[in-house]
């Protein structure tokens, strides 16, 4: 990479922990942590960081997934079930809530 490119995913990763803290991660569109990471991503495809950011959002929202199927506010689940998968497709347990919540629906 670059010293340009690496310059950008530093400030991205400032920017996508920014949008975290106050919690836009996966809205508003072109301005959230998901996006950053996204950036970062086409610049480095294998950046350690980026992953790691995406799999830390869908956890977070995983989270607040379950916190809103307790509380029996299941369409609030759901969304935050399905902007988790939008971050990352493949997370074992927002499936497995996607799943229960269908079963239960």
């Amino acid at each position: 990479l670059t010293t340009e490119q690496q310059q950008k995913i530093k400030d991205l990763l400032e920017l996508a922990a920014i949008h975290a803290d106050v919690g836009y991660l996966t809205a508003p569109t072109g301005s959230n942590a998901l996006w950053a990471y996204q950036e970062i991503l086409k610049i480095d495809p294998y950046s350690q960081p980026a992953m790691d950011g995406i799999v830390k959002i869908a956890d977070t929202l995983e989270q607040q997934a379950w916190e809103a199927y307790e509380k029996n506010d299941k369409s609030t689940a759901l969304k935050k079930v399905q902007e988790g998968l939008e971050a990352y497709p493949e997370h074992k347990g927002l499936l497995q809530l996607r799943d229960k919540l269908r079963a239960s629906s």
